[in-house]
């Protein structure tokens, strides 16, 4: 649906638009563990994409921030990365996940997106979001910057012990 959406011949704003409101509808009744969840997420990314580059570097990642986009990133992550099955996560929707993540300040729980990836990476979304301009090798240096970030985050990160009540004896 939102290939068919993108292929119309609408005005731009108006596609995106479209798009943006399919994804907002469809994740709002995908159930817990769908990866329907991610829509938003990929709306995001394709209309950074289309905008190619008249976003200021200084202040692109504040979108991914703010409500509603943080709301949306954060059921992505506990609505389908907390819940889905491991083996059927995309590594396309793991990336954009994490990018999500990092560009929203949630960098902890980045890094355990970027631990689900192994090795694995995909060009997009960083290839669309990035702010290191036509530098050749742009997406690959800010998904890097970006796992490199998330995991320095997490290594700082106040370690949560498990709560433990002290044990009680029985009164004799």
């Amino acid at each position: 649906m939102v290939q068919f959406l993108l292929a119309r011949r609408v005005a731009e704003a108006g596609v995106l638009a479209e798009v943006m409101d399919f994804s907002r509808w469809a994740a709002s009744w995908a159930a817990e563990g769908s990866p329907l969840l991610l829509l938003p997420l990929y709306s995001l990314a394709e209309q950074f994409r289309r905008r190619g580059g008249r976003w200021r570097p200084a202040t692109w990642r504040l979108q991914w921030a703010e409500e509603p986009t943080i709301g949306y990133t954060l059921r992505a992550y506990e609505g389908w990365f907390r819940k889905a099955d491991s083996g059927l996560r995309s590594v396309s929707d793991l990336n954009h996940l994490a990018c999500a993540l990092w560009a929203g300040h949630k960098l902890v729980q980045a890094a355990e997106v970027f631990d689900a990836m192994g090795s694995y990476a995909a060009w997009e979304p960083w290839a669309s979001v990035q702010d290191y301009g036509d530098q050749q090798d742009a997406a690959k240096s800010l998904f890097l910057r970006a796992r490199s970030e998330s995991y320095t985050a997490r290594s700082h990160a106040p370690h949560r012990w498990p709560v433990t009540r002290p044990k009680t004896h029985p009164s004799t």
